[in-house]
């Protein structure tokens, strides 16, 4: 018709984008990297936070109805969306690392100055604070503090220097905190309250299984300022991401319906929190994850009907527990989270516990070794008769006890020499090499004897109970025992109970000599290869029974196998013993509650009476040459054949005095008054 008027077109694409380019410039950003729009105090002041495309095509339609007119499509629109990409595009983005952004501003690091909010800052965080209202203080919450740490000032010192890690963003000490206590005990509220203090957007939480396993847990993790993780002690595996986050390693990050590209990955700058009820299990020995680890005991309960809500109360004060937390020197920060067992005695000891209750190597070491820079004690191999000899199996057997499951023998070597030589510094312990295998200067297996405190806990072993004192004496004659019952733990040439040592006794009055005898059921003995199986009798009205190696007390095994071969080795290094020198070594190698267990119950009156010669020998050659001492006759010469009515054929191989030291073919060795006949 001739009175319409022809449609109205819209203005160029590319011009209306140029316009809106040049207004937010200071407002939007494409990130070329993220591929996401960022806008700038969009959540907060001065921050500049991640926008859908949605959410930006919103803002720009309204520019477009307001200048325009409703005279554009959906085409329209996405062309001036697409074009706004390219020229408010950001190929970087560079983030002030020396500020941290608040409510009113934001803070210098070095001097604390507030400064007024600018976008060509570029931060992506802040903390949900004021600075104006920290005249208030902290010290509710500094009181709270000094109840869960059982008024230890300088635990709660070492809680405000962990705040100030997560504010700080402190990755370059590479530690973590492990918080370890029941339920009920202030790891929630704190863990709460360094939320509250970084900000709820700035932390992630997670758990070790979802950080290990889920590959796509860090790609939200990486922009973190601080990493919580609770209910760690659930999880057994291996912790090599933890290592990594807490280590500033390059981390792998993966992103759903993206493409990993060569140089993708971050490095985590924030701090990271670990809370557990109990220690935790992984399958971590080394020193990568102990030296990362910082223990703090959280042990006081708060009675049901004592406990408040502690977020709500400590809300106000969140303003001065910042200024609290800012204002600590960075010189004692680090002395405090990085040299903690030097500045911190009572965490030096916490570190000890969890580390024998993480590592089943270092508890191994922690009972049954003592640090002797004298000694020098071979690996060895998994052998259940060596556990008094060898480390490794002596290991074993400690793992076994304690329903552990050992790690192979190369790998425990080499554990053990980190443990030693990296996490606990042990300056006299080096692990070196010869022709009969692996060794280590300067760690002993610990015996009866060992008193010496636990090397890593420090705990002084409880002392042994006092022996009750011995009975009334009675005279003592040639035809009578000396004693009875167990003998007392003494060294081989000592005195024993009340006077008599364990293989010999003198009657100074008449210079004759009574041996002690326990008295105790003989029992057959289990077969060793180098001595035949002796069986003896007793009362008929009793008959034998197999022993009852149970009772016999192995240092490091309550295993019956292990006791059981145990005892016998200590029973055949008695039997072939060639003097009292080596008897006396036999029993301070394996101590007197070994030694006496095998005499009263393994060896023969025939064996016992070998022994208190063997054990005599030097005092019978002095009685000899003393004044009217009749000078025995030699009639047996070292390799004279013998004939034993029980035994059969022997050899002798020395000859004291009135007593024949002979070897029989069945294999017993035993010293024998004249019973035998030349063959």
């Amino acid at each position: 018709a001739d009175g319409d008027s022809p449609c109205k077109r819209p203005p160029k694409a590319v011009a209306i984008a140029a316009h809106l380019a040049e207004k937010y410039q200071q407002l939007l950003a494409w990130h070329d990297k993220e591929q996401c729009w960022y806008c700038y105090e969009a959540e907060a002041p001065g921050i500049w936070s991640e926008e859908s495309d949605i959410a930006v095509g919103a803002v720009i339609l309204a520019e477009l109805e307001a200048t325009v007119g409703p005279i554009f499509g959906s085409a329209y629109l996405a062309d001036v969306v697409k074009l706004l990409k390219h020229k408010l595009l950001r190929k970087r983005w560079d983030e002030r690392g020396d500020l941290i952004p608040l409510i009113d501003g934001v803070l210098r690091k070095d001097t604390l100055e507030l400064l007024p909010h600018s976008p060509s800052y570029n931060l992506t965080w802040s903390l949900p604070i004021r600075w104006a209202d920290r005249s208030i203080g902290c010290d509710p919450i500094k009181t709270w503090m000094l109840e869960i740490m059982k008024g230890d000032r300088a635990l709660v010192e070492v809680l405000r220097a962990l705040l100030n890690c997560v504010i700080f963003g402190r990755a370059n000490y590479q530690r973590y905190l492990e918080a370890i206590g029941p339920g009920g005990t202030g790891k929630g509220t704190f863990f709460r309250l360094a939320t509250a203090l970084i900000g709820d957007k700035n932390v992630f939480p997670s758990t070790l299984k979802n950080l290990e396993e889920n590959r796509f847990e860090l790609a939200p993790a990486a922009k973190a300022k601080l990493i919580i993780i609770t209910e760690a002690e659930k999880y057994g595996g291996e912790v090599n991401v933890l290592k990594a986050i807490t280590g500033e390693d390059k981390n792998r990050i993966e992103v759903k319906g993206r493409q990993q590209k060569c140089g993708d990955g971050f490095t985590f700058k924030g701090f990271a929190m670990l809370s557990a009820n109990e220690p935790c299990q992984n399958a971590d020995y080394t020193s990568g994850l102990e030296r990362r680890r910082l223990s703090v005991p959280f042990s006081v309960q708060t009675p049901p009907e004592l406990r408040r809500d502690l977020d709500e109360e400590f809300q106000p004060y969140l303003a001065g527990l910042l200024e609290w937390v800012l204002t600590m020197p960075e010189a004692e920060v680090r002395a405090l989270v990085v040299n903690t067992n030097k500045t911190v005695p009572t965490l030096a000891k916490v570190r000890g516990e969890a580390l024998c209750d993480a590592n089943p190597l270092a508890d191994w070491l922690d009972n049954c070794i003592v640090l002797d820079p004298d000694s020098k004690t071979y690996v060895g191999v998994d052998n259940s008769e060596r556990t008094a000899d060898w480390l490794y199996a002596n290991y074993t057997v400690f793992m076994r006890q304690t329903n552990g499951r050992p790690i192979g023998q190369r790998r425990y070597t080499k554990l053990l020499e980190d443990l030693c030589c990296n996490q606990l510094k042990f300056s006299g312990v080096k692990r070196g090499r010869d022709r009969y295998g692996s060794y280590f200067t300067g760690l002993k297996i610990r015996t009866d004897q060992d008193t010496a405190p636990r090397p890593i806990t420090g705990s002084e072993l409880p002392e042994p109970p006092d022996t009750p004192p011995p009975s009334n004496p009675t005279p003592v004659t040639e035809n009578e025992d000396v004693c009875d019952g167990f003998v007392t733990a003494q060294t081989l040439d000592s005195d024993g109970c009340d006077g008599c040592d364990p293989f010999l006794e003198v009657n100074e009055e008449n210079e004759n000599f009574s041996a002690q005898r326990a008295d105790l059921e003989p029992t057959p003995t289990e077969s060793h290869p180098s001595h035949a199986s002796v069986t003896t009798h007793h009362n008929p009205s009793h008959p034998s029974h197999e022993r009852d190696y149970s009772t016999f007390p192995h240092r490091a095994s309550d295993n019956v196998q292990a006791k059981r071969n145990l005892a016998n080795k200590i029973k055949e290094q008695l039997l072939v013993a060639h003097s009292k020198e080596e008897l006396t070594a036999v029993k301070q190698k394996h101590g007197e509650n070994q030694i006496n267990w095998v005499w009263h119950n393994l060896l023969t009156e025939g064996e016992r009476e070998k022994l208190r010669a063997l054990a005599l020998t030097e005092q019978l050659d002095l009685l000899s040459l003393a004044p009217g001492a009749e000078a025995a006759q030699v009639v047996f010469a070292p390799g004279d054949k013998v004939f034993h009515a029980e035994f059969g054929e022997g050899i002798v191989e020395q000859q004291i005095r009135d007593m024949l030291f002979c070897r029989f073919a069945c294999g017993k060795r035993s010293p024998w008054v004249w019973e035998v006949r030349t063959t």
